[in-house]
């Protein structure tokens, strides 16, 4: 096989996660200079100045470093046949046509020109079909990391970059990807920082909870509940560990968000948006982040229905698409939701469960999910949300929409999993009505993660004697506050894990001691300077109520002391 199919998913849904938003607000500008480019490259007759616009408007988006070459080589009949297959590909006709286009690929014979240009000028004119085999989109990292070789070079080995962009298209649309261009974007950000640590120890680090690994956990309860809740003190793991699981469960198909206090009914459900037309303003009723996500996992279970709903579905994600990229269309939007809702209420019950049973799973994921007013921003979808009552259950329960007016009901293929950091509001105080629909999973700190990760018996005894010393602190700290304050306020796990990758491991761990976790403290014994010094000891010099913290000590000499002190 050229290229792992896993760990082409797992690159694709962690760049995706990190890059989606980025992607959402470049695209129109990307489609347009990519449509300018296109139109240039399918000219009669190209001079020099179009040749250069056409670098222009391309490079930022696939790379600098390709064979542009001179105006008359754009008008060979053996580039215009291949520029011509190409754009004829569509998503309908693909394993038809792509063959075609591959031969036709093998026919061009221009001098210094390879499959770097030849694929790059192809995706110019069908980006949502063709991938560029260029180094500014499948760069060094990637090759390493994959293990292919380049495609560009002298020995272009055609049926490899056919394979390749078969197996691209595979993941990508199980991960409900179509379009190449959207892929493109992704693949050219691997080798960012951003990307390291979105996956740094993903594969190393197991989280259990009484003998069970937690994603299993989730699985389970997530099939029986449709909602989970991952709570703790902050530090456990709690939002790397909802990364982890919709990355290996979820195929793609999420959204990751984020509650605050001043979030809102208006920007989850629906609500009137101003919408510039003519000069001025209109008012239109905009789907929230939720309601969004509802019809994307409706429209797919219902688009293999084979029927006049099947088609519906398809034309209202083909326009929920054009609003999410900033186009108009929401008057068309509006009719066709309410024509597919027609349809739906007019299906039997079991039809509708069955189309369901083997449909693709959709995610929501909510950081913080208790720091917004949870009861306010749900609203009346709090009783939607249970198992029995959702599209095609036993208890189907479906409502009228206060803007819209439009019927709503949740599908059996959307999920919610959340994070409380315990820290913040105890899980005591949560709504009963949203702990009664949810499934929760305690998260609590794991010194046993930091033992595996962090002190391996082959490394140096002077770092790992420095690694022992930040677990064995970090664990007599939470056994104080324990018992000053409480369980929900301990100092996760995940904060000395930098400690893994540190070059120097002194410096490293009082970045993180003075930095991250005494601002912590700090923050749960603000008006107890005196439970704070019991805490943190030296570092922590107490006068008349108020408090210093001491930066001039020996400080591994005062970590091993405070340990013994507090063990």
């Amino acid at each position: 096989m050229l290229i792992d199919e896993g760990k082409l998913k797992h690159v694709l849904v962690g760049l995706r996660s990190e890059y989606k938003r980025d992607w959402i607000k470049d695209r129109n500008k990307i489609f347009e200079n990519l449509e300018e480019a296109s139109r240039l490259l399918l000219k009669d007759e190209l001079n020099e100045d179009d040749v250069q616009r056409i670098r222009a408007l391309v490079e930022d988006i696939y790379c600098k470093r390709i064979t542009w070459g001179t105006p008359d080589m754009y008008t060979r009949e053996d580039l215009r046949n291949l520029l011509e297959f190409a754009q004829k590909i569509e998503k309908s006709n693909f394993d038809y046509m792509f063959p075609k286009v591959v031969e036709a690929l093998e026919a061009v014979r221009i001098e210094g020109v390879k499959l770097a240009t030849l694929s790059t000028l192809m995706s110019i004119v069908n980006p949502k079909a063709i991938l560029p085999a260029c180094q500014g989109v499948l760069g060094k990292e990637l090759q390493t990391y994959f293990g292919f070789e380049p495609f560009w070079g002298g020995n272009t080995d055609y049926s490899k970059y056919s394979i390749f962009i078969k197996t691209i298209r595979k993941v990508s649309q199980e991960l409900g990807i179509e379009d190449m261009a959207e892929v493109t974007y992704y693949l050219k950000h691997f080798s960012s920082s951003s990307f390291r640590k979105l996956n740094r120890n993903c594969d190393e680090v197991c989280i259990d909870v009484g003998g069970e690994n937690i994603l299993e956990i989730l699985n389970s309860l997530l099939k029986n509940k449709k909602q989970a809740i991952l709570y703790g003190p902050p530090g456990t793991g709690k939002t790397w560990l909802a990364r982890r699981y919709v990355s290996k469960y979820a195929g793609g198909r999420y959204e990751f968000m984020t509650f605050h206090p001043s979030y809102s009914y208006e920007e989850f459900v629906e609500g009137l948006r101003p919408v510039p037309v003519d000069g001025g303003l209109n008012f239109v009723i905009e789907d929230g982040i939720f309601k969004r996500l509802v019809i994307r996992a409706l429209c797919e279970a219902l688009i293999p229905a084979e029927d006049d709903i099947s088609k519906t579905a398809e034309e209202l994600l083909e326009l929920l698409d054009k609003i999410e990229q900033g186009y108009n269309v929401y008057c068309d939007y509006s009719r066709k939701k309410r024509e597919l809702w027609n349809q739906i209420l007019k299906m039997d019950r079991k039809d509708l469960k069955s189309l369901f049973e083997n449909s693709a799973s959709f995610y929501l994921v909510i950081d913080e999910i208790n720091r917004g007013d949870v009861s306010r921003i749900f609203g009346e979808l709090i009783t939607l949300l249970e198992s029995d009552k959702r599209l095609g259950e036993k208890y189907q329960l479906v409502v009228t929409l206060p803007y819209s007016k439009e019927p709503f009901c949740v599908p059996p293929n959307l999920f919610i999993l959340a994070t409380m950091n315990t820290a913040d509001r105890s899980i005591a105080l949560i709504d009963v009505a949203l702990r009664r629909r949810f499934g929760f999973v305690e998260v609590m700190p794991d010194y046993s993660i930091l033992e595996k990760e962090l002190l391996s018996e082959e490394m140096p005894e002077d770092i790992r004697k420095i690694r022992k010393l930040a677990v064995d602190a970090l664990r007599a700290i939470n056994e104080k506050v324990r018992e000053l304050y409480d369980r929900d306020h301990q100092i996760g796990h995940s904060y000395l894990l930098r400690l893994k990758t540190a070059d120097d491991a002194t410096k490293t761990l009082k970045e993180i001691w003075y930095h991250e976790i005494i601002p912590l403290l700090q923050e749960y014994f603000y008006d107890s300077p005196d439970k704070l010094e019991d805490v943190l000891k030296s570092f922590v010099k107490v006068e008349k109520n108020n408090y210093e913290i001491v930066y001039d000590l020996d400080f591994l000499k005062a970590l091993e002391e405070l340990t013994k002190e507090l063990g």
